[in-house]
């Protein structure tokens, strides 16, 4: 987590303290939180939606020890925050996701309402959805795929030309006159959004898969080919210059 509001926001439920689940954002926080931690692991819950997320504040404010580690851990993300993150606005300002914020898939998924407290996360690997809730095509991509993670069929070109613009392919059964290539291509006309979310390898220095940057919204230049195809997109803000140069580096 490197952004000031999701800490703030993860530290005041896990700490105990009184918020309001009435808020979809402060809702939509309980539910990353809750996946990041419960996710994991198979349980049995009693409850539904508000109950369910209730619950497992509950079953974690008992464990003192736990508590306070995760308060060490959120002041120590504090203090490595890289990028200055932004809200979304419009119709998204009320989605808890920052633009230049990092994700797991499991927070991304719930951040863009895609999964909800009784959902879950387990086994969505897909890089591609579209949500009916916030009207929006989300697409997570990395920029370097080894053999291992990935199929061949699924070694797309995916990477930044420039700041602000990328190269993306669609899934490869996608063809010009797919429903799914349509709505990427008048997504504007249309009033729907293209979410992008990124990352530069699936594994790191840590033990967990690396997580996603969160790109924000993007606007459709140009497509062409079939079986995938392939997609320019321009963004709304450029790429921290990080993450740019190690989009060209992986690139190649």
């Amino acid at each position: 987590m490197d952004d000031v509001p999701r800490i703030e926001a993860y530290r005041a439920l896990v700490s105990g303290a009184v918020v309001n689940l009435d808020d979809q954002q402060c809702a939509l926080y309980a539910t990353m939180l809750h996946h990041t931690l419960w996710s994991p692991a198979k349980r049995e819950w009693h409850g539904q939606g508000q109950d369910r997320l209730l619950e497992g504040l509950e079953l974690l404010h008992r464990e003192s020890a736990v508590v306070e580690e995760l308060m060490q851990v959120f002041d120590e993300a504090h203090e490595r925050i890289k990028h200055v993150s932004f809200p979304l606005a419009g119709s998204l300002a009320d989605l808890p996701i920052r633009v230049h914020a990092r994700y797991s898939r499991a927070e991304m998924l719930a951040g863009i309402r895609w999964a909800d407290v009784d959902t879950g996360v387990a086994g969505q690997v897909a890089g591609v959805r579209f949500v009916p809730r916030i009207q929006a095509d989300v697409f997570d991509v990395t920029w370097q795929k080894s053999e291992r993670d990935y199929s061949p069929i699924t070694m797309y070109r995916d990477y930044a030309i420039s700041p602000t613009l990328l190269n993306w392919e669609s899934q490869h059964a996608a063809h010009r006159d797919s429903q799914a290539v349509r709505r990427y291509v008048n997504h504007e006309s249309a009033g729907t959004h293209v979410l992008i979310f990124a990352r530069e390898s699936k594994s790191w220095e840590f033990a967990s898969a690396r997580p996603f940057l969160f790109l924000g919204d993007a606007r459709y230049i140009s497509h062409s080919g079939e079986r995938p195809v392939t997609f320019r997109w321009e963004l709304q803000r450029p790429l921290p210059a990080d993450f740019f140069t190690a989009s060209e580096v992986l690139a190649g």
